[in-house]
Parts: C-alpha cells; sequence; structure tokens
C-alpha cells in the first residue's frame, strides 16, 4: 500500500507568469479546452504559464455566464477558477504592475513495498519574484530519498540515499508579443495523452535560452539547451552535447491547431556550440547536410481538430532523419493518432479517450553515441522509445468539479530494439517493426480523485505494473499560500 502526504504552499498573485502549471491543471485545462476551446492558449505546448491559463479561464467563465454551459464544463471551470484565483484577481485589479515575492514549500512522503525501497520522503521548495511587470525569477528544489529509481533525475545520490537538485530555476522577460527565458525549465511540444513523440517533457529539465513570439494565429517557439556529458572509451574524456529546438504553430479558427517542429542533438569530443543551429529561422535539416555533418535531426507535425461538439481528433508524425531519395536508407519514423469523445447525449460529464502510438525500430538512436535522442537516462522523445506500440484507453467520469473516476487499459507491445542499438552506418532496408521476442504488456488501473477545492487534492489509485502485480496507492495534498507584494 502506498500513502502519499503532500504539504503545499498555494499560489499567490506572483504566479501568474513565473511559475507553470502542475499536472492536474494541465488535464483540466485540456478538457476545458475541448469543450470551449481558449482563444490563444495551446494547452498541448507546454510549459504554460498560470497567468496565460488565467486570462481564457476568465473570458471562458464570462462567455458561460451569459447562457447555458454543460455540467462538465462549468466543473472544469470552476475548478480551474479556484486553482487560478490569485492569478484571477491579479488580472482583474491589474496588480501585475507591483513587484512581489512568493515562496511555497512541499513534503511528501511515500510508503512504498519493500522491493521498491520501503519508503520515500520528498521535499520540494519554490521560490518566485516579479521584479516588475516584464521581469519574473523562479526557482524549484527537490530533496529526495529515492530520486536514483527515476529516470527523469539527473545528478548524484549524496548519503543515506538522499539527493537534491534543481528542477527549475530561470528567469523570464515578457513584452506583450514576446517572452524570453533564460535558465533550467522543461519543455513539452505535441499532442499525446501521456507523452508527445517529439517532446515529452518527462526527462531532466533542459539549461536553456528561449523565446516565445505571438503574432495574431501564429505562435513561434525555438531554444537552445545543453544535455548531459556522455563519457567516451578514452579515460577522462567526455563528448559534449546539445539540443536545439523551434516550433511554429497556427491556430486555425476556434476549430483546429497545427504545428511544425524540428529539433536536432549534435555534440562530439571536440565540438563547441554550434551558432547555426541557435538561429530559429534556419532549417537544422539543411545546416547538417551544407556541414557534412551527421547530427540527429528529428520532424514533427501536429494537429488537434475539434472536428464534432461530441469529438475532437489528434495526431503527431515523428520523422527521424528525412530520406528524400528513398534508396540511401529508409525513414524511421513514428505516429499518434487519438480521438476524444465528449458531450455525448444522456452521459453528462464523461470522456473516452483513445489512442494508439507507434514507434519503429532505430527511432531516436544513431550511430555516435553522443547524439542518441537521450538526456541523462531518459528519453526526449516519446516514453515508449523505438521498436514499440501502444492502445491506451480511457474512461473518465466528472461529477461536479470535487468528484472524478478514471478507468484506463494499456496495451503494449515492446520489440528488441533499443535506443542504444549500434549501427555502424545507414539504417538497413526491410527492417522489420517489433524485431525479436516481442513482449507484450496489458496495464489496467483505477483511480478515484476528489479535489473539494485546489487546496485539498485526494486520491485512490490501483494499478497493475510490468510484473503483473496490483499496485495500490493514496494520497492527499494540501497548500498553504504565501505572497508578499510591493507598493
Amino acid at each position: 500500500m502506498t500513502f502519499l502526504l503532500l504539504l503545499a504552499g498555494g499560489a499567490g498573485a506572483l504566479e501568474e507568469e513565473a511559475i507553470p502549471v502542475d499536472e492536474w491543471t494541465v488535464e483540466a485545462a485540456r478538457r476545458a479546452h475541448s469543450l470551449a476551446p481558449f482563444t490563444e492558449l495551446d494547452p498541448w505546448t507546454l510549459p504554460m504559464t498560470r497567468g496565460a491559463l488565467a486570462r481564457e479561464v476568465a473570458e471562458r467563465r464570462q462567455l458561460a455566464a451569459g447562457g447555458s454551459v454543460s455540467p462538465a464544463l462549468r466543473g472544469l471551470l470552476e475548478e480551474l477558477a479556484d486553482e487560478l484565483a490569485p492569478e484571477i484577481v491579479s488580472l482583474a485589479e491589474g496588480r501585475g504592475e507591483r513587484s512581489a515575492v512568493s515562496a511555497k514549500g512541499t513534503f511528501a512522503i511515500e510508503g512504498r513495498d519493500r522491493r521498491r525501497g520501503a519508503a520515500r520522503a520528498v521535499l520540494h521548495g519554490d521560490l518566485a519574484v516579479r521584479l516588475n511587470p516584464h521581469v519574473f525569477w523562479h526557482q524549484r528544489v527537490r530533496i529526495d530519498t529515492r530520486a536514483a529509481d527515476d529516470p527523469s533525475f539527473l545528478g548524484s545520490e549524496w548519503k543515506e540515499g538522499i539527493t537534491g537538485h534543481f528542477t527549475h530555476a530561470y528567469a523570464a522577460f515578457r513584452l506583450p508579443r514576446v517572452r524570453a527565458t533564460a535558465g533550467r525549465r522543461p519543455v513539452a511540444w505535441g499532442n499525446g495523452l501521456s507523452g508527445a513523440l517529439l517532446l515529452q517533457g518527462a526527462a531532466p529539465p533542459l539549461d536553456q535560452i528561449g523565446a516565445d513570439v505571438r503574432w495574431g494565429p501564429l505562435t513561434a517557439h525555438a531554444f537552445v539547451a545543453a544535455l548531459d556529458d556522455l563519457p567516451i572509451e578514452e579515460k577522462g574524456e567526455s563528448a559534449r552535447r546539445y539540443l536545439s529546438g523551434h516550433r511554429l504553430s497556427l491556430r486555425l479558427g476556434s476549430l483546429a491547431r497545427l504545428a511544425l517542429s524540428e529539433t536536432v542533438v549534435y555534440g562530439g569530443k571536440n565540438r563547441a556550440f554550434d551558432w547555426e543551429y541557435a538561429n530559429p529561422l534556419m532549417v537544422y535539416y539543411a545546416i547538417d547536410w551544407n556541414n557534412d555533418g551527421d547530427d540527429n535531426v528529428l520532424w514533427s507535425i501536429d494537429a488537434y481538430l475539434r472536428a464534432h461538439p461530441t469529438l475532437d481528433l489528434f495526431g503527431e508524425l515523428l520523422v527521424d532523419d528525412f530520406q528524400y531519395d528513398r534508396t540511401t536508407e529508409p525513414n524511421q519514423i513514428g505516429f499518434l493518432i487519438g480521438a476524444r469523445a465528449k458531450e455525448i447525449p444522456r452521459l453528462e460529464g464523461v470522456f473516452f479517450d483513445a489512442e494508439y502510438v507507434r514507434v519503429h525500430n532505430w527511432v531516436y538512436g544513431h550511430e555516435m553515441p553522443w547524439n542518441r535522442y537521450t538526456h541523462g537516462r531518459a528519453l526526449l522523445g516519446h516514453m515508449i522509445g523505438p521498436d514499440a506500440d501502444r492502445i491506451l484507453l480511457r474512461l473518465s467520469v466528472r461529477r461536479g468539479r470535487s468528484w472524478e473516476v478514471l478507468l484506463e487499459h494499456e496495451h503494449r507491445r515492446e520489440g528488441e530494439g533499443s535506443i542504444d542499438d549500434p549501427r555502424e552506418g545507414a539504417v538497413p532496408h526491410g527492417t522489420e517493426f517489433l524485431t525479436g521476442e516481442v513482449t507484450t504488456l496489458d496495464l489496467p488501473a483505477l483511480e478515484v480523485r476528489v479535489h473539494p477545492r485546489a487546496a485539498r487534492r485526494f486520491f485512490v489509485r490501483v494499478e497493475r505494473d510490468r510484473d503483473k502485480e496490483w499496485v495500490p496507492s493514496m494520497g492527499a495534498s494540501i497548500r498553504f499560500s504565501g505572497t508578499r507584494e510591493g507598493g
């Protein structure tokens, strides 16, 4: 049996721009968007700031007040408004001009079975500062007794299993159409119920410099980041590694969104930061060819369509190392397709999601180990990795803003292919999907959530793991606020 207790500082008005939203709020925002599309915010491009979401929620609530809305939408908007109340009040009263400091702490303790280490304690500490309406700073530290269990952890154990690291440490500069950031934060681009193909967001956070630009229906994102060094064969030497990415997203009215993204991982023993890859207006694929390079360039196109008031469609196509001559080697691709049914007659508050993800062998990999699509022990891309596919079915039943029941079933197939498979050069033609011995997994789960207030959240969950054992867990979240504003 697992028990999780969270004590966290609540949001203050300062968090309008500085602190990103948590996973529960992201999920609620995506469901609200499917019922009443946002006019500016794209909930599939993360991180998402609380202030940007607060503006959308305030607008949706104002429109809902003038007419009848479904109970599911009303419950979602109430849940989001409760979570974002300080930001909504700050926006309404124009308090964003003041300087402010916000601090919060999170303590978590998790009881586990002895096979997984018996117990785990976690301490989060957040500090956010708004110097003026344009400059923000956010810092988050995490102290953990079992962080080494997580692929997303990038660091070393201190003593007695304790680890400590900064998950966020960045400054943001905001103008009406431009937002620039510098420092450490996670990034996730693309569709998917629990991960995207290009940047899934569950890898270690990136030390980066980035910028977002909005112009009407267009939004552009770009960043350059340093990845972890990779030890190489020569004693005491390592390869430097870097990641660059840019993304252009287009809103097609309130019914659709289309985005095109490109990333590149490059590095080497004597490789320095490449300023060409820092130019967001350049095409990485062309840079790689013009320099006779062998960097790892990936393309992605993802889309979201509100096909009907009761049906949303979404998908993503990933191309790793595009081959336009069709003879050198096959394209290594992955794709994701999904649908969400909601607002079904006589089934108020019911959401049904279905998704299929397939990642072919050799995707994310590279003949040069330092160019593989990883950061630390985690994939930058989809969690299932190469040579695998997955069907995910999810049924969610909501009652007001306080109760939710989630029923999931994941069917996964995994071949023997791995991102670490050695390659001498080009990928051979005729490579089969799901190579070697295939492992099949069926992973059902049931979860009940109760969240009467944003500062009070509770859940109970039971799921089947890879060892075919049923693992129960339960948790609670209690939050306290602490913000001080200047004059």
